[in-house]
């Protein structure tokens, strides 16, 4: 495959032994999907349901018939059909209840989004960005729009875009100062962006971090990262703090992390945090912070754990999922549990198996 998943392919390694501690909450096996897939979205909606998008089932055969979760009778129903085929794009629940899809890859990388109307369950085209984008990240700001930021089409970018809902149009916001793909982007409490690490233009690994600030619509720089990280995961605590989780350097595959850091948005440094019990990566969608305020961790392995802020430590849960597991998704469900979805193992085949975790 030409896109994303390429990327993604290396040479597969045996995962470690989990030594964090068993902590509360199991993980178990919950319903099972219409379709197959990994590389996909998973978006809770104001109804409480979960939107799952897009994906592949194997390289190059791509799911384009989304569906729903209903955590209450605990079944997959399906909806809507994408109008393009994509993969690890990006999802975002608008405060309209509408979920916008943006860009991503199959065989090209995608400048094109699609909006999901939950009163139809129908999408429908919306406007196109102004470079096809893979691998970027996607953020509601306060005011409703959504930050769109770097990403990957052969090249990577340092540009950005805000989308309006209201218009339908990506219009062009401030650049990075670093050029980005496979980062992170968190909204902080007092609304600017906080956008970590990732791959840049000649393939190194970054340590840098930078701020959006939506009022002056500019990138600055926000310290370093205690090492340098791609395909992590990254969540806001109830502090503000941020924790980055996992990831890996240059080796890919080989360099898995099993080390966290914490982000003081006050002094605008990162700390060593505690360390997973498990190495893991390709973490971006694989992180939820649950009802409670603990973190969920569920991708690159079978084991789930949770960090909670209190204690400042990871505790592995009971239960575990069926193989290790890639680009799978975890999203954090109204009642405190969560929907952990999809995703493919080491053949680069995915699973129409889903688990669920309750605290």
């Amino acid at each position: 495959m030409r896109g994303l998943v390429s990327l993604a392919l290396g040479a597969a390694l045996l995962a470690g032994v989990a030594t964090a501690s068993s902590g509360p909450g199991r993980v178990a096996p919950g319903a099972t999907m219409t379709a197959p897939r990994a590389c996909h979205s998973a978006t809770l909606l104001r109804t409480g349901r979960v939107l799952v998008a897009g994906g592949f089932r194997r390289e190059d055969d791509y799911v384009l018939r989304a569906e729903l979760y209903d955590p209450r009778r605990n079944r997959f129903l399906t909806t809507g059909t994408i109008r393009e085929p994509r993969l690890c794009h990006t999802a975002t629940l608008l405060r309209d209840g509408r979920v916008l899809l943006a860009g991503g890859s199959t065989r090209n990388w995608l400048a094109s989004a699609e909006l999901y109307d939950p009163k139809t369950g129908r999408f429908a085209a919306t406007g196109r960005m102004a470079v096809a984008r893979g691998a970027a990240s996607a953020t509601l700001l306060r005011d409703g729009r959504v930050l769109v930021i770097g990403g990957f089409d052969g090249g990577t970018h340092t540009t950005a875009e805000l989308y309006d809902p209201a218009s339908g149009v990506f219009e062009p916001t401030g650049a990075l100062g670093t050029a980005r793909s496979g980062h992170t982007a968190t909204r902080l409490r007092d609304g600017r962006v906080l956008v970590t690490g990732g791959r840049g233009p000649s393939g190194a690994i970054l340590r840098s971090a930078e701020i959006y600030d939506p009022a002056s619509r500019t990138f600055a720089p926000a310290g370093r990262l205690t090492m340098p990280r791609h395909k992590h995961g990254a969540a806001l605590l109830r502090s503000g703090d941020v924790l980055v989780i996992g990831g890996a350097d240059s080796r890919d595959w080989r360099g898995r992390y099993r080390t966290t850091e914490l982000y003081d948005p006050d002094s605008s440094t990162f700390t060593p945090a505690a360390r997973m019990g498990e190495a893991r990566f390709k973490l971006v969608d694989a992180t939820a912070v649950l009802a409670g305020g603990r973190v969920l961790v569920a991708g690159g392995s079978t084991s789930v754990e949770t960090f909670d802020p209190l204690s400042r430590s990871f505790r592995a849960v009971a239960g575990r999922l069926d193989a290790d597991r890639f680009y799978t998704t975890a999203t954090a469900l109204p009642d405190g549990s969560a929907l952990i979805a999809g995703g493919y193992g080491y053949d680069i085949q995915a699973t129409a198996k889903a688990w669920r975790y309750r605290p």
